[in-house]
């Protein structure tokens, strides 16, 4: 499984259908299609940063290239 939030691989399973991503430090949920992406704050606790509507990891550093093209 890829990151949706980067697209990295290195993709650890710590629940049902609950990830975490080694690289960004951004944990998931998989529910009904859709991604609940948080981050850890400084005081440790998960806050939502937003729901990836498809399954499809979209890297931010592509994006931001894209753009910037």
């Amino acid at each position: 499984m890829l990151c949706p939030v980067c697209g990295a691989y290195s993709v650890g399973q710590i629940g049902r259908r609950r990830y975490y991503c080694g690289e960004c430090y951004h944990e998931w949920v998989e529910t009904e299609g859709k991604f609940k992406v948080f981050r850890i704050s400084s005081d440790g606790h998960l806050v939502r940063t937003g729901v990836l509507a498809d399954k499809k990891p979209v890297p931010v550093f592509a994006a931001k290239t894209k753009e910037a093209l």
